[in-house]
């Protein structure tokens, strides 16, 4: 987050510098949870990360384009079952664990997932505590579709 900026103003910016999409035509913008990694590997000390998610429901008529290249790699419109193919390559292999359970689960929860020597050897979701509170605004915006 910059200085002086609200989370939320930070989810606007962040998605219109990365993906060139206004959430704030979203009808809903929903905190998902956490996504959490630990990567441990032999030749290196221990490593852990974590992002913030969020779902936006868009309108059913919203603009989709074309595949385009942007400064975060390439942002595609794809099938749910063609992102959450486990086989799939082109995916990051954590994402066909956590999504289908984030896009179901109206609970924020965290979702962690555990590496070792390159490979994702252990998944888990939780529960999360209340963190509107926290984070600054409730955790959906819009109206719940």
């Amino acid at each position: 987050m910059e200085a002086n900026e609200t989370p939320l103003s930070n989810i606007h910016r962040e998605m219109m510098e990365e993906a060139d999409m206004d959430v704030s035509q979203a009808q809903e913008l929903r905190f998902a949870g956490l996504v959490t990694w630990t990567i441990l590997d032999a030749n290196a000390p221990p490593v852990s990360g974590g992002m913030y998610t969020f779902l936006a429901h868009l309108d059913p008529d919203a603009q989709i384009w074309p595949d385009r290249i942007t400064p975060e790699g390439l942002l595609s419109w794809k099938k749910l079952s063609w992102v959450c193919d486990r086989s799939n390559p082109a995916v990051v292999d954590n994402i066909p664990h956590f999504l289908p359970l984030m896009l179901t689960q109206f609970t924020p929860q965290e979702y962690c997932c555990s590496y070792q020597d390159g490979v994702l050897r252990a998944f888990d979701a939780r529960a999360l505590p209340d963190l509107s509170q926290i984070i600054g605004f409730p955790l959906t915006i819009g109206r719940k579709l």
